[in-house]
């Protein structure tokens, strides 16, 4: 059959099919827009965690036998690098805090020591030498933490209390290692 009719062109056949493809264009890029920007942002926060040091540090009591107001130095804690990335002490804090009252007291940040209360004198020490920014604290090496009370009854350090001794990736805010050590 022919059908010679003229074709209306002013009326429309094609329906809702396109709303549908520009919706389903719009859902596509959205899906794109939202892999992309978790891929983006995935990528810089690894970044930012990347150069944390992953490191296993042994931290413990330094003392036999501590002796709190003797004015002696003695040596309190020690930190031994086992094993992992070595660590550049230019971009660490170690900090040493009570646990009961979590109160500071002993930090070593930007090469001294910073930030210690009570009384006595606090004093680090690397392999047997100065600790110092250009330290590079690789497998096997040893710092320790001393202590010398000058005698005066608010002492910082005293025997059988626990200590959190943390190594804290100063740019990214991240322990590199936490420990709660009993001096006695």
């Amino acid at each position: 059959m022919n059908d010679d009719r003229p074709v209306d062109r002013s009326r429309t056949d094609r329906g809702a099919s396109g709303i549908i493809g520009t919706l389903v264009m719009v859902t596509l890029g959205l899906v794109v827009a939202a892999v992309l920007a978790t891929a983006i942002f995935g990528a810089i926060a690894a970044m930012s965690n990347a150069d944390v040091p992953q490191a296993q540090v042994e931290i413990e009591d330094a003392t036999d036998n501590y002796k709190p107001s003797d004015g002696t130095t003695q040596a309190l804690l020690t930190l031994r690098h086992e094993r992992g990335d070595d660590i550049d002490m230019d971009d660490i804090t170690l900090v040493v805090r009570t646990e009961s009252d979590n109160a500071r007291v002993f930090s070593w940040e930007t090469g001294a020591v910073a930030n210690h209360v009570g009384t006595g004198n606090w004093t680090t020490s690397y392999n047997g030498g100065p600790l110092t920014l250009e330290t590079l604290f690789t497998r096997d090496d040893q710092i320790t933490i001393s202590y010398r009370d000058d005698g005066q009854p608010d002492q910082t350090v005293t025997d059988d209390t626990n200590y959190v001794v943390m190594l804290i990736h100063t740019k990214s805010g991240s322990p590199v290692e936490e420990v709660t050590v009993t001096v006695n």
